[in-house]
C-alpha cells in the first residue's frame, strides 16, 4: 500500500523506497542512513513495503534459527530474521522483520540488494572495514554476526571505520576498492 509513510534513498545506484507501517521505525532509518543517500523518488525506484514483526507472537521465533542461510519455500525467502518476497516484473518486495536498526534490517537488504549489484560489477560483503593509519588502504574483517566485527571497529581507533556489518567491493582502474554498505 502506496500510502503508508516512506522513505527515500539511493544505495549505490539503486533509487529504493522503503514503506513501512511503523512510523517511528522509519524516523530512525532516515536518521541512520547517510543525508547524502536520502533523496526524492523517482519513477525508476523500487519499492519495499516492510510490515512489522515486533509484535508478532509465535511459538517459532525467526532469532532461534542456528543457520544465516536463507531458506525458500512458496516463493518466499526465510532467515532466522526476516521473510521476504520480492516481485521483480514489478519491482517491489514484501519483507517483514522487527522494525530495527539490527540483524533483521541488514541481512534483509543484505539479501535484497546483493544481487542487483552485480550488474554494477559490484559485491556486497558481510565485513566490517577500516582505513589503515595512512588512510591509504582498507582493512578488511569478515565473519558471521557475533565474530568480532563490531568490537574490532570499536577497538581501532584513531583509524576511521567505514561500516562495521556491510561494505560493498568494487573493482575499478586496477584496484579494488571498498565502501560502506
Amino acid at each position: 500500500n502506496e500510502d503508508l509513510p516512506c522513505v527515500s534513498f539511493l544505495f549505490h545506484g539503486i533509487e529504493i523506497e522503503l514503506y513501512s507501517n511503523n512510523k517511528v521505525f522509519l524516523e530512525q532509518f532516515k536518521l541512520y542512513l547517510p543525508p547524502s543517500w536520502l533523496q526524492a523518488p523517482t519513477q525508476r525506484k523500487k519499492k519495499v513495503f516492510h510490515f512489522d514483526l515486533s509484535n508478532w507472537d509465535s511459538k517459532y521465533p525467526f532469532d532461534e534459527e542456528h543457520s544465516s542461510l536463507p531458506h525458500f519455500q512458496d516463493g518466499y525467502t526465510i532467515q532466522r530474521d526476516f521473510v521476504a518476497k520480492e516481485y521483480i516484473e514489478n519491482d517491489y518486495v514484501i519483507c517483514s522483520f522487527q522494525a530495527q536498526l539490527d540483524d533483521g534490517l541488514h541481512n534483509f537488504f543484505r539479501w535484497y540488494l546483493s544481487p542487483q549489484l552485480i550488474p554494477q560489477k559490484k559485491a556486497m560483503i558481510h565485513s566490517a572495514a577500516i582505513l589503515s593509519e595512512n588512510e591509504d588502504e582498507v582493512l578488511l574483517f569478515f565473519g558471521p554476526s557475533g565474530a568480532g566485527k563490531t568490537t574490532v571497529t570499536e577497538l581501532s581507533s584513531p583509524r576511521k571505520v567505514l561500516s562495521d556489518d556491510m561494505n560493498v567491493l568494487h573493482y575499478d582502474c586496477g584496484k579494488i576498492l571498498c565502501s560502506p554498505g
